[in-house]
């Protein structure tokens, strides 16, 4: 929602699906037209698509340099500027704090 709200865009949130393997097929039912979703998660479980190149990439997030895969794909912090971007920027901040804080060490 900061995002959306962030960067201004057109979108509607929607709930009640089961895990990112719902939100893909309402996507190929055509009931939902996308989902924020991480890099690693379509490569690690959607590989068919990404390879079919039936996904399209519209911004990054979380990120202070383009990825590798996606040199064309810009940052979120790209179309931001002024106070939207000092929100966005923090709100992530933020986040990356709490996910480290409360994930475990891996083996």
């Amino acid at each position: 929602l900061v995002a959306r709200d962030a960067l201004k865009l057109n979108i509607e949130v929607k709930d009640g699906f089961s895990g990112a393997a719902g939100m893909f097929f309402a996507m190929q039912q055509g009931d939902l037209d996308g989902q924020v979703i991480g890099l690693n998660s379509i490569m690690a479980n959607q590989r068919a698509l990404w390879d079919a190149k039936d996904v399209r990439v519209l911004l990054q997030f979380g990120r202070k340099t383009r990825h590798p895969l996606l040199r064309d794909v810009p940052l979120a912090s790209e179309l931001t500027r002024g106070k939207a971007k000092s929100r966005c920027w923090s709100h992530w901040v933020r986040a990356a704090s709490v996910s480290s804080s409360n994930s475990s060490p891996r083996a």
